[in-house]
């Protein structure tokens, strides 16, 4: 169970590269994943950039890093134009990047728990909805998103400097639905 989210600070940028490298290599063996390439997406510098903008958020559990995501508020330029119900400028969005679990934390419903506490976190902060992406073929994450509320927007075709051009799907949450979502299961209350 998690125990607690914290913003990373530069102290926790050693562990945080290691999260992310871990995460990378596991990648090779899973069935589905985000395909991303440690050193490229995401790197040192990326993620050091991120700590400093107060962005990245951990999930601990144990005092280990169970999970991590970035928090934006602002739209990525491939995304704008793409058909939200709740539009960034019109709506205050927050959109997540590199959300992932730790493999030594996989199996135990912490991506779930993590991602319900964010979306919490999301609601108090002010946030109407919250955006992300999801690399087609990961179904795994589609199952986990889908599951917890979000509905899928489009897909898109767009370029990363790592993989080259590849399909992304486009996934939105309404935070005035999260109630829904708490309430689904106790261990999440």
């Amino acid at each position: 169970m998690i125990d607690r989210l914290i913003y990373a600070t530069l102290e926790d940028l050693p562990r945080v590269c290691r999260f992310y490298k871990a995460v990378c290599d596991k990648q090779a063996t899973d069935l589905y994943s985000p395909r991303w390439h440690y050193g490229i997406y995401p790197d040192e510098d990326e993620l050091r950039a991120h700590i400093l903008r107060r962005e990245l958020l951990l999930a601990l559990e144990g005092g280990g890093l169970a999970a991590a995501v970035v928090l934006l508020s602002h739209e990525d330029e491939e995304y704008r134009q793409a058909a939200w119900q709740y539009p960034e400028g019109a709506h205050r969005v927050c959109v997540w990047h590199l959300f992932a679990v730790s493999p030594l934390f996989r199996g135990r419903h912490v991506g779930r728990e993590a991602l319900i506490r964010v979306l919490r976190l999301c609601r108090q902060r002010g946030f109407r909805a919250v955006h992300l992406d999801v690399t087609k073929g990961n179904d795994a994450a589609e199952r986990l998103y889908t599951r917890l509320g979000f509905h899928f927007v489009e897909e898109r075709d767009v370029y990363y400097e790592d993989t080259g051009v590849m399909a992304v799907r486009l996934f939105e949450f309404d935070l005035k639905k999260l109630e829904e979502v708490s309430h689904e299961r106790s261990i999440l209350v």
